[in-house]
């Protein structure tokens, strides 16, 4: 089994790591941990070249039971499917323009703007004081866990601290063939910021893939900004994994003036040198436009995933990662190309 261990991961499984009978283990990447998961937008399933027998005989019974759409790339679908593929990032002029206005006003009145802002996108009345997430916040969030998800939480925060930690590079040092000496050493950014989505579900796993890292790094300093809605409550189970993590900082903060108050800094919010992690059009456009005021990690767009699999993998798993990628956003594009046909059925 290969497993890459970040958002948009790809898994191949072979028959001698298909999972042996009773529920599935739980693993860093298998599945997202906000307990939240709307349908599915679209599951994307195409038939191997090398099988030649119809998909009529279960697509039909499929497509019934599941919100699947199926494309067979043998029988000429290939046109079509290519603009479902199609996932280049490609900004509209109309949200440009919105997201420099919301920049240049965080930049020009900083924490009165976000307080606008979060009552204008969210229904948020927050006043500065309450940007802030406080000790007691996180605490209460913490006692509210229920059992079984802490249990999850901690395994999970586990396993991506170990699969951080075996890959974080080390310095090195030696003389070379004129006696100088020669190497490198690597040094944790003293504080960086990192964007938590939570307007369609309160992605848990985005706080433990994102923070548990930077923890390991060693960052300092962990700044995190995510939304609030009309309670002006963050959901305790992102709040409890955001605590778990190792975030030092966090406000209420959403969208692009969540990028901006990071990028530029506020009287409540002191800026970071670098910014990490996903959120919508406008979040992505944001972290564009500040690029060269701060570091930005990339320009991620929807989630998406695509597995590949044969009749040797468990179907459990392979619904497991869908799922974890479907939950993000309408605009997610989930695929999985089955080796063998009647693994879709059982997916």
């Amino acid at each position: 089994m290969y497993l890459q261990c970040n958002e948009v991961h790809t898994r191949r499984l072979k028959h001698e790591n298909a999972l042996p009978p009773g529920p599935p283990k739980k693993t860093s990447c298998s599945l997202c941990l906000c307990g939240e998961i709307p349908p599915c937008s679209l599951y994307l399933s195409v038939a191997s070249l090398r099988y030649r027998s119809t998909l009529a005989d279960f697509s039909h019974a499929v497509q019934n039971a599941t919100c699947m759409k199926i494309f067979d790339l043998r029988a000429g679908q290939s046109a079509q499917s290519e603009g479902v593929f199609s996932r280049r990032y490609l900004p509209d002029s109309n949200i440009i323009n919105r997201v420099a206005a919301i920049l240049a006003e965080v930049r020009q009145r900083r924490d009165n703007a976000l307080i606008e802002f979060a009552q204008r996108f969210d229904r948020a009345t927050l006043q500065p004081g309450e940007l802030p997430v406080t000790q007691e916040e996180i605490e209460r969030a913490n006692a509210q866990l229920d059992p079984a998800f802490a249990e999850a939480l901690l395994a999970a925060h586990a396993n991506i601290r170990e699969c951080a930690s075996v890959g974080k590079r080390t310095g090195w040092r030696e003389r070379n063939a004129q006696g100088a000496i020669v190497g490198e050493h690597f040094d944790p950014l003293r504080r960086i910021g990192i964007y938590v989505p939570a307007g369609t579900a309160p992605l848990v796993s985005t706080a433990v893939m994102t923070a548990s890292l930077a923890k390991v790094a060693g960052v300092p300093e962990i700044v995190v900004t995510t939304p609030v809605g009309p309670t002006k409550t963050i959901n305790s189970s992102l709040l409890a994994a955001l605590h778990l993590a190792g975030a030092t900082e966090i406000y209420k903060v959403g969208g692009a003036q969540g990028i901006a108050a990071l990028a530029f800094g506020t009287e409540t919010i002191r800026l970071v040198y670098k910014i990490f992690g996903p959120g919508n059009a406008y979040v992505t456009e944001a972290k564009r436009q500040v690029f060269g005021y701060v570091a930005v990690d990339l320009m991620p767009g929807p989630s998406e995933i695509l597995i590949i699999a044969d009749e040797s993998a468990e179907p459990r798993w392979i619904a497991a990662d869908l799922l974890a990628q479907a939950e993000h956003g309408r605009d997610s594009v989930i695929g999985f190309i089955a080796l063998a046909e009647p693994l879709i059925e059982r997916v």
